[in-house]
C-alpha cells in the first residue's frame, strides 16, 4: 500500500504531473529535461526492485526495458554484471546525502498552497471562468510568512500549479482566515490567462502571434524549435 500510494499520489498526481511539460516541450538536451529524466530513471530503478517480491513478472519485464538492458554499453554504478535479471539484484540503498529536512518543510508548505490553488481552480472551472487549469492566471496574495517561503520559487509557481501564469503579492493584512482557503495569511484569486494558447505546449502566452513563421507558438517553443532545427 505504501508503494502504491507513493506511485499514485507523490508521483502521478504531483511530480510527474508537473514535469511532463518539460519532458514534452523542452529541448531534448536541456538541463531541465535531462534532470527530470535522471530522476525518473532513479525512480524506476528503485521502484521496480522494491516491487519484485510482490509483482515478480511485472518487475522483470520493467527491468528488460531499462536503458542498460537495451544498450549494454551503458553503465549504472548501482549494478554489476550479474543483474541481467532483476531477481539477481538487491534492494536500493538509501542515499543519506539526498535527505534535506529543511527543504522538505518548505515543500510541505508549497504543497499546502498548491492544494488551496487546486481547490480555487476547481471552483473557477465550475463557475465556467476556465475550462482547464492552463486557461488560468493565478494571483497569490500572502502574508510575510507565506511570502518568504514562496518568493524563491516565484518563477516556478506556474509549473507547480500547472497554470499558464502566476503572480505573487505580499500582503501583511492577511492575518485572518480567508473565505476562499483554509489557510490563514493566504488569498488566491483566479483570472483568465492573458494572451493566446500556444498550439505546441498549450500554455497561454502574450507572445503567441509575434513570430510570422510560427504564428501559433509562444517564444519558449519557438526557441526550442530553433535549437532542434540547428541540431538536425
Amino acid at each position: 500500500h505504501a508503494l502504491y500510494n507513493f506511485c499514485s499520489i507523490d508521483l502521478s498526481a504531483f511530480y510527474l504531473d508537473i514535469v511532463k511539460d518539460r519532458l514534452y516541450t523542452s529541448f531534448p538536451g536541456s538541463k531541465e529535461r535531462r534532470g527530470a529524466q535522471t530522476v525518473m530513471h532513479t525512480l524506476v530503478s528503485a521502484i521496480s526492485r522494491i516491487m519484485t517480491p510482490v509483482l515478480p513478472f511485472t518487475a522483470e519485464e520493467i527491468w528488460t526495458y531499462m536503458p542498460e538492458r537495451q544498450n549494454p554499453e551503458r553503465k549504472d554504478p548501482e549494478r554489476n554484471d550479474n543483474d541481467k535479471s532483476i531477481h539477481m539484484t538487491c534492494f536500493p540503498d538509501p542515499h543519506e546525502s539526498w535527505k534535506d529536512y529543511d527543504l522538505a518543510k518548505k515543500w510541505e508548505l508549497l504543497l499546502k498552497v498548491r492544494s488551496e490553488v487546486t481547490k480555487s481552480l476547481e471552483n473557477a472551472r465550475v463557475e465556467k471562468l476556465i475550462g482547464h487549469p492552463l486557461d488560468a492566471w493565478v494571483e497569490v496574495s500572502a502574508n510575510q510568512a507565506f511570502y518568504n517561503i514562496l518568493k524563491p520559487y516565484e518563477n516556478e509557481l506556474k509549473n507547480i500549479f500547472i497554470v499558464s501564469q502566476t503572480s505573487l503579492v505580499e500582503d501583511d493584512s492577511l492575518t485572518e482566515k480567508c473565505d476562499d482557503t483554509e489557510s490563514q495569511g493566504l488569498l488566491i484569486q483566479i483570472h483568465k490567462a492573458k494572451g493566446s494558447k500556444c498550439e505546441r505546449c498549450w500554455v497561454y502566452d502574450t507572445s503567441v502571434g509575434d513570430n510570422s513563421e510560427h504564428a501559433s507558438a509562444c517564444n519558449r517553443c519557438i526557441d526550442v524549435l530553433g535549437k532542434i532545427k540547428l541540431n538536425e
